[in-house]
């Protein structure tokens, strides 16, 4: 995460300030994807991994219908080409995973 953060000249502040808003900065959306591809998600052309995808749900508190949902929505997006495309991932989410 620090290494995403560092990258893209985002702190942890800039990330609780954003995580409810509309409108994604630039720098929030490619620390977004940065952390897509450091945890696999997606690969280096910015496909995505649905077996990664479906081990993260996982995790969640949610029941299976909503992982299923979740895995389901993020196999709808094709790829994330660019760190807007990371919104698309994002909003598959109830909420991001943080490590």
């Amino acid at each position: 995460m620090k290494k995403c953060l560092e990258e893209n000249s985002a702190t942890f502040e800039d990330l609780k300030a954003n995580r409810n808003s509309d409108e994604t900065p630039e720098k929030i959306a490619c620390f977004r994807k940065c952390m897509m591809l450091e945890q696999g998600l997606i690969d280096a052309d910015g496909a995505i991994q649905s077996e990664k995808v479906s081990e993260m749900v996982e995790i969640f508190n949610v029941s299976d219908d909503k992982r299923q949902e979740i895995v389901s929505c993020v196999n709808e997006v094709e790829s994330v080409q660019d760190c807007q495309d990371s919104g698309k991932v994002y909003q598959c989410f109830p909420t991001w995973p943080h490590h």
